[in-house]
Parts: C-alpha cells; sequence; structure tokens
C-alpha cells in the first residue's frame, strides 16, 4: 500500500464504518482504493468514467465481491441503493453537470446510508500555492460555496477537516509534485515562471514541506 493510499484508507476508516456495508465507489480509477476497501466491506461496486482505467482494475481484480464498470457520475442508473457512497480526489469541479451527479448520489444511497465525498480543501497551503502559479484555481474557493449549496438541497452534511502535512527531501521533488499537479488538473507544463515562483514561496519558509489539507463531507439523507 502506498503511503498516500494508507493516509486516504485511515481518513476513511476513521470516519465511517463499512463493517458488512454494500459500497458504491465514484471516481475509483484503477481500484488504488478499491482493493484496500475489499477485505473491509460486503460488497464495492466501483465506477469510473476511464475506460482505461477500468479495464486495468478489471484484469487486477481477484476477489468476488468487487464489481468494476465504466460509469459516468453524471447520468449513470445502477438500479439500486448502497449503505455507503464513497469517492476520494473526485474532481467535482471540473464535472458538466454538478446538480445531476449530486442527484444520482442521492438516488443510489439507501434512507439510512452515508455518502462520504472527500476533497482536496480550497484553503490548504498547497492550493494556495497552486493560486500563486495557475490563477483559474482561485475559482476553487466559489466553487465549493456551489458544491455545499446543491449538496444542502439533498443532504444534511457535516464537514470534517483532514489535516496532513507534506515533506519534501529537496527543491527537485518540490518541483515534480507540482509539475504532476498542473498537469494532471490544469494540462499546464512547468514552466520557468512556475519555477521561480516555486523557488520564492519555498525559499520564504525556509524549508521543503506545506499543508495539504482535505475536507469530507459526510452525508445522510434529510
Amino acid at each position: 500500500m502506498s503511503s498516500q493510499t494508507e493516509k486516504d484508507i485511515i481518513a476513511i476508516t476513521d470516519l465511517v464504518d463499512l463493517e458488512n456495508k454494500a459500497v458504491l465507489e465514484l471516481g475509483c480509477g484503477a481500484g488504488r482504493i478499491t482493493f484496500e476497501l475489499a477485505d473491509r466491506v460486503r460488497e464495492i461496486v466501483a465506477i469510473d468514467i476511464d475506460a482505461k482505467s477500468i479495464v486495468t482494475a478489471q484484469k487486477n481484480n481477484l476477489r468476488r465481491n468487487v464489481t468494476f464498470l465504466v460509469e459516468n457520475m453524471e447520468d449513470f442508473d445502477l438500479k439500486r441503493k448502497f449503505d455507503l457512497i464513497l469517492s476520494v480526489g473526485v474532481g467535482y469541479m471540473y464535472l458538466k453537470d454538478l446538480p445531476s451527479a449530486i442527484r444520482n448520489i442521492t438516488h443510489h444511497l439507501d434512507a439510512e446510508g452515508v455518502a462520504l465525498l472527500i476533497c482536496s480543501s480550497p484553503d490548504s497551503e498547497y492550493e494556495r500555492i497552486v493560486d500563486l502559479l495557475v490563477e483559474e484555481n482561485i475559482k476553487s474557493v466559489s466553487f465549493y460555496n456551489k458544491f455545499e449549496e446543491i449538496l444542502s438541497n439533498h443532504f444534511a452534511f457535516s464537514k470534517e477537516q483532514i489535516k496532513e502535512r507534506l515533506d519534501f527531501s529537496d527543491f527537485g521533488e518540490v518541483l515534480r509534485s507540482f509539475q504532476g499537479y498542473l498537469k494532471e488538473d490544469y494540462a499546464t507544463e512547468m514552466s520557468d515562471y512556475h519555477e521561480e515562483v516555486l523557488k520564492e514561496f519555498f525559499q520564504r519558509k525556509g524549508r521543503f514541506s506545506v499543508e495539504d489539507d482535505s475536507q469530507a463531507y459526510i452525508c445522510k439523507h434529510i
């Protein structure tokens, strides 16, 4: 288990009960979290819009209680309900139809079930650094106000902060981390300008570490 996966599993198990639950995982990718949850739950159905990731997950799946499906969060209908619906790191702000995605979560959640949606915190130090690199990221703060408004139309929810600190060994590791983030979320290559901004920021801090907090929405039917 990678260190990030281990942190995600600890966060999940601290926030919700998994025992004997039928789980729907949204945005599962190639099953990084799915496989770690499989032995802790009764059943897990994991969906992702990326067919290549699902094919990889299916090839690696040796568990009878795990099913991988190619589905779009905005229009899927599995014609059943789940005890727990889970998403970790799903880019809700990039969905074309967020209200439909939230309605789909509502429709697939059992009357007594819980939806646990873990997202990056727009107030985290890591995200504030990205604000310096990519102006569009400033939209994330206003997005989460909209996200919570839509959630409140369907669920009663509480919000928990998940504290995390990233410690980098050197400036090269800093560059690789933010390069990966920019390429994945913004299709942007690291430029000389980005490098100078990062160098100045970490020189002011005097150390190669940042807080990278997440926020977890724990949702139940109203």
